[in-house]
């Protein structure tokens, strides 16, 4: 897992740039994350929502990235949509979990 990335920056463009480096297909879930909650906060709703489904995309089954998609769609008056996305979370196993497994498998 990489490591987490703190940014401080004097503006919300800056912050943004730094969080786009940090983006990996497999590790960057908290930098992809902040950076929709920064698109979110500043109204750019759509490139919120399209970056929560980039991650849906590179990680189907992480269930953590379809709870942030439900919460986004929720949040914004969406949710028979974060219904169905609260679902398909619902079956998949917990952060918690997967390391559980993991440490069994070992």
């Amino acid at each position: 897992m990489a490591p987490a990335i703190e940014v401080r920056c004097s503006s919300s463009q800056k912050g943004e740039v730094a969080l786009r480096r940090a983006l990996s297909p497999r590790d960057g879930y908290l930098a992809r994350l902040d950076l929709a909650v920064l698109y979110t906060d500043t109204d750019r709703l759509l490139e919120a929502e399209q970056i929560y489904r980039e991650g849906i995309v590179l990680q189907p089954d992480h269930r953590e990235r379809l709870e942030g998609l439900a919460d986004f769609l929720s949040d914004t008056g969406r949710d028979a949509e974060a219904d169905e996305w609260y679902e398909r979370a619902r079956v998949l196993p917990t952060r918690e979990e997967r390391r559980r497994r993991r440490r069994n498998q070992n």
